[in-house]
């Protein structure tokens, strides 16, 4: 199940049916529901996790990219599960997730205020990993 959810048609679709607010109510039940009921805690991704979901979280932060990077990293994921996209495709259809995100009237896609904000535009994974885990230990005991 977790590579279908990360295909670009459920993308834009997660997007799409994401925006109603039949649908954010119900996710905002659950995702609280799941989340709490973690024995140790739980870490969460998400468009409106640290402004909707969790505003009150311990630890929240807010991965930022430039665009071209963001887009050859999508690219790079979707090729390696045989999903044949150009690299304009999917900068395009970046471009126009983040546009409807942000701009939706329910739980739109912004940094909470208290969120730790991070550049991964030159970074690898294992480093932003690294200074994130760094963040959360400095916060919590």
């Amino acid at each position: 199940m977790t590579s279908a959810i990360r295909t670009p048609d459920i993308s834009m679709g997660a997007s799409a049916v994401s925006s109603r607010p039949v649908v954010r109510e119900g996710l905002l039940a659950l995702q609280r529901r799941l989340a709490l009921s973690a024995p140790r805690g739980a870490i969460l991704e998400g468009r409106d996790i640290g402004t909707v979901v969790f505003p009150d979280a311990d630890a929240k932060f807010f991965l930022e990219a430039d665009e071209s990077v963001r887009a050859r990293r999508r690219f790079e994921e979707l090729f390696q599960k045989g999903v044949d996209r150009s690299l304009d495709d999917v900068l395009t259809d970046q471009r126009k997730r983040d546009k409807d995100d942000s701009s939706r009237e329910v739980a739109p896609l912004k940094a909470a205020d208290d969120a730790v904000r991070m550049d991964s535009s030159s970074l690898p994974l294992s480093e932003v990993v690294q200074a994130v885990e760094r963040a959360i230990r400095r916060k919590l005991p």
